[in-house]
């Protein structure tokens, strides 16, 4: 899913929410592309804190090339949490032949792959781990660890709105969304326009 815009640009004038809002529980990696120009560190930086503040994986950072050398301090700021990888500077006359641009960024795209196919390997690794783990170290008040299996542990990936992206595994590893019910369901479950009606 690409986004020609900001990362904040709303979907229609007659709502007030934005792209990051309607994609978010796909849970899609992200790939932030930055700015490498002069003023791009701190439009960067912004642009990352938002995907990450409403829960977006940042999986890398790729900017373009303006001789400013920004991906320097913006490794400096993420702690190389993130990778930051430089794409050559984009021909200024579109009309030129784009080969020999794509042939000096083969290397940055073949490392772009490996990056993404490895966070992925990682994230599914650490699902599959969980279940153990859950048994290890959480506190289950009542309950006998050795008596609950680990095929029965629920992990949960993460939370948007009302709904809770679970784990599942059927034939391959795939995230369904499931209603956030856990906690009393009159007084969370319902939505605010629905308590009222209640």
């Amino acid at each position: 899913m690409e986004w020609g815009h900001g990362r904040q640009s709303k979907v229609d004038k007659l709502h007030s929410r934005s792209f990051l809002h309607i994609s978010r529980p796909f849970r899609l990696p992200a790939i932030l592309v930055g700015d490498g120009r002069l003023g791009g560190i701190s439009g960067t930086i912004s642009a990352y804190e938002s995907l990450k503040l409403r829960g977006y994986d940042v999986v890398a950072i790729v900017i373009e090339d303006h001789g400013l050398v920004n991906e320097v301090p913006l490794l400096s700021y993420l702690g190389n949490r993130v990778p930051v990888l430089v794409l050559p500077p984009v021909p200024q006359d579109p009309s030129d032949n784009l080969m020999e641009w794509f042939d000096k960024s083969q290397a940055v795209f073949s490392s772009l792959k490996e990056i993404m196919l490895s966070v992925y390997s990682e994230r599914i690794q650490r699902f599959h781990d969980m279940p153990k783990r859950a048994g290890d170290i959480f506190w289950w008040p009542f309950t006998q660890h050795k008596l609950v299996p680990e095929e029965t542990v629920t992990v949960i990936d993460s939370r948007c709105g009302e709904n809770f992206s679970v784990h599942k595994v059927q034939n391959n590893d795939f995230i369904a969304q499931q209603f956030d019910a856990c906690a009393s369901w009159w007084t969370q479950g319902p939505d605010a326009t629905l308590q009222v009606i209640l």
